[in-house]
């Protein structure tokens, strides 16, 4: 009895540890908040940040930003001035929408990697400061309902089966730098074929 006890508690702490499609898109929520205000605290913007609790980022969040600082500090020219360089001005949350999606939806046409993960973050946090500059801070919020909609359409499920959130942090404590590279050829095609979609249609 004691015996089936404890291996029904053992049964309950994992199963409450094993991350859902649930769990994972309400930590995105967060994960995203972090990083556009941390993008925008490095480039000196005070308008356009999110609400937040004073608390410690997590552990995946700061493993999260550090490598996409890593992405923008080696090849700021992708990570800068998005919106110019797909040739869109973002006058709208619908453009807004339609550019993070078109660029998101070209760097996982190959597949998902953590890595590509970590450059739609970099993205995410370019398009935040250019909602700034562009004069329109309060696209912020929607651009975290709009990585999080992109996220549980398309990646949640790869997320379940990679251990959820805290599968970056275990991915990038091993060769982790290596894969990044992957990345930065995906992005960089991203870009590129965002760019004539948007000079033909817009």
């Amino acid at each position: 009895m004691l015996r089936t006890r404890r291996r029904s508690r053992r049964a309950s702490l994992w199963s409450q540890a094993t991350p859902t499609e649930k769990s994972v898109i309400d930590e995105s929520r967060q994960l995203i908040r972090d990083y556009i205000n941390g993008r925008l605290k490095k480039s000196n913007l005070t308008r356009g940040r999110l609400p937040d609790a004073k608390r410690r980022p997590s552990e995946v969040s700061s493993q999260l930003q550090k490598m996409g600082g890593e992405l923008e500090r080696m090849y700021p020219h992708l990570y800068r001035d998005v919106s110019r360089q797909i040739n869109i001005t973002l006058s709208s949350e619908s453009i807004l929408e339609t550019s993070f999606e078109t660029v998101a939806n070209e760097l996982f046409s190959t597949g998902i990697t953590w890595a590509r993960v970590v450059a739609m973050f970099a993205v995410a946090g370019a398009f935040s400061v250019d909602c700034v500059h562009q004069g329109h801070p309060m696209f912020t919020r929607r651009l975290v309902d709009i990585v999080v909609d992109f996220t549980d359409r398309k990646l949640s499920s790869w997320l379940v089966q990679e251990g959820g959130w805290y599968g970056l942090v275990k991915h990038f404590r091993g060769d982790g730098r290596t894969n990044m590279f992957w990345a930065i050829s995906g992005i960089g095609a991203a870009i590129g074929l965002a760019a004539t979609f948007f000079v033909i249609d817009l």
